[in-house]
């Protein structure tokens, strides 16, 4: 039987809501000692992306290949070669902005981390498509990302370093 409706009586009239089940203590739910603590597993994302660029560095034919690429021209997978090495040369940065994206979120501060993710992918992702070409021809097109995962950073920094000074006046770290 589901007990999550309630009725509010505040108009006159019965009027059903649903409510979502609580899983506090008070509520019934599982005790804080009761829950069995997360097992750390520390630098597997980092790892992870280390291991990323190396595979786009040295084994980009392969990953082209996994694209149905294989009976392309020499020129086509020379191409493929040089966007994947360039584009994706920022890997590891791009992990850690998703990393500060997820990190703003989860400490309360969705703003920021929305801002910053427009600014990566809107802002710089789409200014630097367009603006880079006229400087370095299509080579441009591919020192898009790169570049704006070098200033994301340069600005997740900022505001990773922000929060943690404000967490350390509330006395929470």
């Amino acid at each position: 039987m589901d007990n999550n409706w309630q009725y509010d009586y505040s108009n006159g009239y019965a009027q059903p809501q649903y409510t979502q089940p609580s899983p506090a203590p008070s509520m019934g739910g599982p005790e804080p000692s009761d829950q069995q603590p997360k097992k750390k597993r520390p630098g597997t994302k980092k790892t992870l992306a280390a291991v990323a660029l190396v595979l786009v560095e040295l084994l980009p034919r392969q990953l082209i290949a996994l694209f149905g690429a294989a009976n392309e021209s020499v020129y086509y997978t020379d191409f493929a070669v040089k966007s994947f090495r360039i584009y994706l040369c920022m890997i590891i940065l791009a992990c850690v902005n998703k990393a500060c994206f997820i990190f703003l979120q989860a400490m309360g501060k969705a703003v920021e981390s929305t801002a910053l993710s427009m600014v990566r992918e809107v802002v710089f992702g789409v200014g630097f498509a367009l603006l880079l070409p006229r400087f370095f021809g299509l080579d441009g097109v591919l020192y898009s990302m790169p570049m704006s995962d070098i200033l994301t950073f340069l600005i997740a920094g900022y505001l990773i370093c922000k929060t943690y000074r404000e967490l350390n006046q509330k006395g929470e770290v």
